[in-house]
């Protein structure tokens, strides 16, 4: 069975899991950790980060999106959203 779900604190793991394969380095790893960190920054400021697909219970599929004020490389624009990932 497909389920869309909202990313959230509780499934942020499944968000960055989907789009991140297995971590081999220490490096890879801090970048994975400064993702997490990221995403539940956007979390607070704005309450959204993404979606999340699922297929029988296991997350299959993202989407990341946030305000372009919050890309640190966009124009800071309040009236457009910026698709940053579909995996």
């Amino acid at each position: 069975m497909l389920e869309i779900r909202n990313v959230e604190y509780r499934n942020l793991g499944d968000f960055v899991r989907v789009c991140t394969p297995t971590v081999k380095d220490e490096a890879f790893s801090r970048g994975v950790k400064e993702r997490i960190e990221w995403c539940k920054d956007l979390l607070d400021r704005f309450g959204y980060v993404g979606k999340i697909a699922y297929i029988d219970g296991k997350p299959v599929a993202q989407l990341q999106y946030y305000p372009d004020e919050a890309d640190p490389l966009g124009s800071g624009r309040q009236d457009i959203m910026v698709l940053h990932c579909v995996y």
